[in-house]
């Protein structure tokens, strides 16, 4: 039985341990999307700690509709890729790695954040009240076979970035509400077009995007996908067709060049829907590639210290309980006591 501190190979990379940061939104890098100092050192305090892989928070890949929220890092331009290759290199000097995960939020972004009208699948808006811009979500535009084509090659160009800027791998967030999820969905994506109807065709966006990102990052670089049935915008929103839409989805993106799969829940081990064991399992069975799984792992070491040992997963992703004690890994490792998380601390880095 592997255990959460064994070291885990991820192609070229060797992780010291199972114990990965999740991806958290913290909007804390200015107007212009570039990590400051103290994001720099937010991140490096995790590798001190002794995770074995950070992952980055959601970063932007186009300049046109892809960013989401005030104060959200970008990978578009050459200061960007700078401020990134910084954090890498605080990242490593403390002995850390880390990925970027890169997203695109579709019609969950904002005329206010991005100046022009959101742009989506289809003309279907998303739920509730926007988290960062204030106001109800807008009704986007349909994108056009022109911007689809423009958001792929975001993604394409943000992967070499990425790449180039030092990180140890890319993640694509293709969960949580987010353009890539938009597809997936006939409630959200109700195109008549190569990119709509069939289940096929509905998840014909995020292959191709993959396809594209593994070509662009080259065969050997560690390339991780995220993908949820809930949705930010509704947090409760399920759909008969998920398993249907996830066993289509999980082998295409497989043979498209996806080395990890990272499947996000609020609670790893509850079971999905109706169906008696958790949504790992169902995607144990469409994969051999390893997984990461997410939810309620870290308040109690021994949810994660289980979700390795039996299989479930290759590695535990931790959120909240990480912002409370980034040096988590050291302090479970040695027997510490932990830091209860608080909301305030979502607040500061």
């Amino acid at each position: 039985m592997a255990d959460i501190f064994d070291s885990f190979e991820l192609k070229h990379l060797k992780l010291p341990n199972r114990v990965v940061v999740a991806p958290m939104t913290r909007m804390q890098c200015g107007t212009e999307g570039i990590p400051t100092d103290a994001v720099i050192a937010y991140y490096r305090r995790f590798a001190e700690g002794g995770a074995g892989l950070i992952i980055t928070e959601g970063v932007y890949t186009d300049t046109t509709a892809s960013k989401g929220y005030f104060g959200e890092p970008g990978i578009v331009n050459g200061a960007q890729e700078a401020g990134w290759k910084k954090v890498a290199d605080a990242v490593h000097s403390a002995g850390g790695l880390v990925g970027m995960q890169l997203f695109h939020t579709g019609r969950c972004s904002h005329s206010k954040i991005i100046g022009r009208t959101p742009l989506a699948p289809s003309a279907v808006p998303a739920k509730g009240m926007h988290a960062s811009a204030g106001g109800p979500m807008e009704m986007p535009e349909a994108m056009t076979e022109a911007q689809i084509e423009e958001s792929l090659q975001g993604f394409t160009d943000s992967s070499r970035k990425a790449k180039a800027s030092g990180m140890d791998c890319v993640e694509i967030h293709g969960a949580h509400g987010y353009l890539i999820h938009q597809f997936y969905y006939s409630d959200s994506n109700t195109r008549t077009d190569r990119w709509g109807g069939m289940i096929e065709n509905r998840i014909r966006f995020p292959v191709e995007l993959v396809r594209r990102v593994r070509a662009a990052v080259g065969p050997d670089y560690p390339v991780l996908y995220r993908f949820s049935e809930f949705r930010v915008d509704d947090l409760k929103y399920s759909h008969p067709e998920t398993l249907d839409i996830f066993r289509a989805l999980v082998p295409a993106l497989e043979k498209a060049g996806v080395d990890v799969f990272h499947v996000s829940t609020y609670d790893a081990f509850k079971p999905f829907h109706d169906t008696g064991k958790p949504l790992l399992a169902h995607v144990r069975e469409m994969t051999k590639k390893p997984l990461v799984g997410v939810g309620k792992l870290g308040e109690d070491p021994a949810r994660a210290r289980e979700l390795v040992r039996s299989g479930l997963a290759e590695l535990a992703a931790l959120g909240k309980p990480m912002l409370a004690n980034a040096d988590w890994a050291n302090r479970v490792r040695t027997g510490q006591p932990l830091t209860p998380f608080e909301p305030m601390m979502m607040a500061r880095l």
